[in-house]
């Protein structure tokens, strides 16, 4: 995870704490407590300096790597979550809401979400009092207001969160090619659209070009941000705006719509700016939002969205994301169930391999669907026993119909 995409995991974050997160009553509180502590995390990993520090501290490295790890955490999380209650909603889109809100205490995951965003709060609130015990300086908090908020790319220590770019394989033939969409001097079109079903890693595969050094240089200023289902555009603008000038942050959330459309608007203006737009499901957000953007210097909006029609009406350039093959799911799920940090990582013993190219196999390509399989197994016992019961379980949800399909994560 880059430093400057934990500001976007803070939104995604914030989204998933008023959508999702109050509806389970206790898991709320935890949720916010979480986010309160990443807001103090990003100020200090977005402190200019620190990587330099790092050099010169062998504590503070260890420190700021504990920092980044627990963060990456976070986002397997929430992320995991947010899959399960997607599928939910896929299978009682009209019952949902009202569902959860009375059986919320029957759903297992509901629990299970607790406890492990609990754990995580816990072992922040360690890492956090051992920066006093230990004397570890990281510098002034007011380094936040630093551009390095939306650049640098940093190598991930720990285990990896849910469909990370530096986690996902066969990905860099398709990231090259929606760099050169971008970047091309002679190509026509404002958008470029990442289009493919839930799963295939559209989120991934944008943040992996937003972070490319070729992009970071081709593009004067840049902002990436999580458009919900439900999203205002004045959220929106402000989520642009924060990117753009992370240093006037309270200001900047005090503004209304028109004030935020005109700062956005004058920001930009005579820039060659790129702003990534993240699952966008309304073609009327686009529509809204592109009032606000100059069309100047081949500047380029970068969306990602599982509806190919948002994408023909905003006249974008399509990529159209596909499954993994065999080879690459099957190095997607030993990263996954064999993670840095056990005890063969990336190898499966000899005696499971068939039962995990199986279970692989009816992940059907699926990147989030490999990870969270595998995320599940790398916790089950390495036995054969264990392992027969999770791909039963999933042969048998499966024979009942799309809509069953992943209840076996549940």
């Amino acid at each position: 995870m880059a430093d400057g995409n934990i500001t976007f995991f803070l939104e995604k974050l914030g989204n998933f704490a008023v959508q999702e997160a109050s509806l389970f009553g206790e898991v709320e509180g935890q949720v916010r407590l979480l986010r309160n502590e990443m807001e103090w995390m990003r100020l200090v990993l977005e402190d200019a300096d620190i990587d330099t520090k790092c050099n010169h501290d062998k504590r503070l490295k260890l420190w700021v790597n504990q920092i980044r790890g627990v963060a990456y955490d976070a986002e397997d999380v929430i992320d995991e979550f947010m899959f399960k209650i997607e599928h939910q909603r896929q299978r009682r889109p009209n019952r949902f809401l009202p569902t959860c809100v009375r059986f919320a205490d029957k759903l297992p995951f509901i629990h299970e979400l607790d406890g492990r965003i609990r754990d995580i709060n816990i072992t922040i609130e360690k890492i956090l009092a051992n920066k006093a015990r230990y004397n570890i300086e990281s510098g002034s908090p007011s380094a936040a207001g630093s551009s390095s908020s939306t650049e640098g790319v940093v190598q991930r220590e720990k285990r990896v969160p849910i469909v990370e770019e530096a986690d996902v394989v066969g990905m860099t033939r398709e990231a090259e090619a929606v760099k050169q969409m971008l970047v091309e001097e002679e190509s026509e079109s404002r958008v470029v659209a990442i289009v493919g079903m839930g799963g295939l890693g559209k989120t991934t595969l944008a943040k992996k070009v937003y972070n490319r050094s070729e992009v970071n240089d081709h593009f004067e200023c840049r902002a990436l941000v999580y458009v919900s289902q439900d999203c205002r555009i004045r959220e929106l603008l402000m989520g642009i705006m924060t990117n753009l000038s992370p240093e006037r942050k309270t200001e900047i959330s005090n503004m209304v719509e028109k004030q935020l459309g005109e700062e956005v608007g004058s920001y930009l203006k005579d820039k060659r700016y790129l702003i990534v737009l993240d699952d966008v499901w309304s073609i009327q957000v686009w529509h809204e939002l592109s009032l606000h953007l100059p069309e100047s210097n081949k500047s380029r909006v970068l969306i990602t969205t599982r509806n190919q029609q948002i994408a023909l009406d905003a006249y974008a350039k399509l990529y159209e994301l596909r499954p993994l093959g065999e080879k690459e799911s099957w190095e997607l799920f030993l990263k996954k169930t064999f993670p840095i940090g056990s005890t063969s990582p990336g190898v499966c013993p000899a005696e499971l391999e068939d039962l995990g190219k199986k279970i692989t196999e009816k992940c059907k390509g699926l990147p989030l669907a490999i990870v969270v399989s595998g995320g599940l197994l790398s916790r089950k016992e390495k036995t054969k026993s264990s392992w027969e019961k999770i791909l039963k379980s999933m042969e048998w949800h499966l024979s009942q119909g799309p809509s069953h399909a992943w209840e076996f994560l549940l």
